[in-house]
């Protein structure tokens, strides 16, 4: 007895068999949409930079969504001790991709009257830490080196992420003399420029016979000092300058 196999794909209808085509189709590409949260930007001794609702001049920390996919914050923490990951939780708040979003660090605890949020710590301008975690309590941006905390901070100069094509560089702190909240970092050749900072000077009547004294304190960026100098007049006479 021969026994012939056939197979086919259809249906059968009376004594016929239809055969059915496969057709093969290329599909598109799918990409996956996802945050991706970041701290961009933030400032340890803030003067007169950005006011708070409060009309006071809170330090800030600024967060971005480099992603393509909006993002509730809620659960996510910012904090500034890498031992207590959840210092500060943030409170329900969605960043769309593109967004940044401004948070004080004033220690008051409490929105203000503007809505702003505000942490339960304070940043020092000494050098510190800042960490932002997501709900999972998994780190998504710090600022520290090899364990140690972030470098002095300067009056009204921020500290951030240096740009390129208009992307964040994961890794490339840096100083920016133009703060740039709730926008992209601004890069400056004067960022890496030494800054003299807290000059005092005597100011009133002066006794001829008296020194008058001067002091300040610079800071070397990017680059190193060899020597600074000071200029000034006396009484509106001829330039003079000293070796400090």
């Amino acid at each position: 007895m021969r026994i012939r196999n056939r197979f086919s794909i259809g249906s059968k209808r009376g004594r016929s068999n239809r055969q059915a085509s496969l057709r093969y189709e290329t599909l598109e590409g799918r990409q996956l949409l996802a945050a991706d949260l970041i701290v961009t930007e933030f400032m340890a001794s803030n003067r007169g930079t950005l006011l708070d609702g409060n009309d006071a001049s809170s330090d800030w920390i600024e967060i971005h969504n480099a992603g393509d996919e909006a993002e509730n914050l809620l659960g996510y923490s910012l904090t500034d001790d890498p031992t207590d990951p959840t210092k500060f939780i943030l409170p329900t708040r969605t960043l769309n991709p593109g967004d940044y979003l401004v948070v004080f660090a004033s220690g008051d605890n409490a929105p203000d009257p503007d809505g702003n949020i505000h942490t339960n710590f304070k940043l020092s301008s000494g050098g510190e830490y800042v960490g932002f975690y997501d709900s999972n309590e998994t780190l998504l941006s710090e600022f520290s080196t090899a364990g140690q905390n972030y470098p002095e901070q300067v009056r009204d100069v921020s500290y951030g992420l240096d740009v390129a094509n208009g992307q964040y560089i994961d890794g490339s702190e840096r100083y920016f003399v133009a703060p740039s909240p709730w926008a992209i970092n601004t890069p400056n050749a004067a960022d890496l420029r030494p800054l003299i900072t807290d000059i005092d000077k005597f100011q009133g009547a002066v006794d001829p016979n008296s020194s008058i004294v001067v002091t300040a304190r610079p800071i070397a960026f990017g680059s190193s000092l060899t020597s600074v100098r000071l200029f000034g007049r006396v009484n509106y006479g001829g330039e003079f300058q000293l070796t400090m």
